[in-house]
């Protein structure tokens, strides 16, 4: 894997310079870059990556031979187990832009929506607020664990995403493309 490219220092740069240093940049976020493997699904939007493991909804093995949903068999990070109406969320961890900050486990009411791990950056002190177990939409600071549905019965069936590590990652506009665009601006 390579290198993380050196930050350039205030200054003025040759054209050349500052393209081998962006393409170093882009050579390093290439190789950086998140893959699909063997029962590993990554999904991306606009805002966030979404990575999550392929399972089948129900498996075999109970006695009697009847199935048992896919959430009763898992036990690991933010494992999601239901009883009557109230959902059971094992603790796990969360990778924030390279910290792992725990996540405590949570009882709370069943509802039917995504249930996410939330946190966000404090402003731009780089410290980021406890991560903890919520309902909320899936975006850059909710990181979904699992989903529950509705039946038309009113019945609620939990869809568990198997995550062993919510990653947050909080990007800002590079500042060697910044310098740049203000110099071609002074240069014109």
């Amino acid at each position: 894997m390579p290198v993380v490219p050196s930050k350039p220092q205030s200054g003025r740069y040759s054209i050349a310079e500052l393209t081998r240093i962006i393409n170093a940049i882009i050579d390093y976020l290439r190789n950086s870059r998140l893959r699909p493997g063997n029962g590993i699904k990554i999904s991306e939007t606009a805002t966030s990556v979404i990575i999550s493991a392929e399972t089948s909804d129900s498996s075999s093995g109970s006695a009697g031979g009847e199935n048992v949903p896919a959430y009763e068999n898992y036990s690991g990070p933010f494992a999601v187990t239901m009883t009557g109406n109230t959902l059971r969320v094992n603790s796990g961890f969360a990778l924030c832009n390279g910290t792992f900050l725990p996540v405590s486990g949570k009882t709370i009411s069943a509802q039917a929506g995504y249930l996410c791990v939330e946190t966000e950056l404090l402003t731009d002190s780089g410290i980021w607020k406890q991560p903890v177990v919520n309902y909320g939409t899936p975006d850059k600071c909710h990181f979904p664990i699992a989903y529950i549905t509705a039946g038309e019965d009113g019945s609620l069936s939990v869809h568990s995403c198997r995550c062993p590590v919510a990653v947050f990652i909080e990007t800002d506009v590079c500042p060697v493309e910044e310098e740049w665009t203000r110099e071609q601006m002074r240069n014109r």
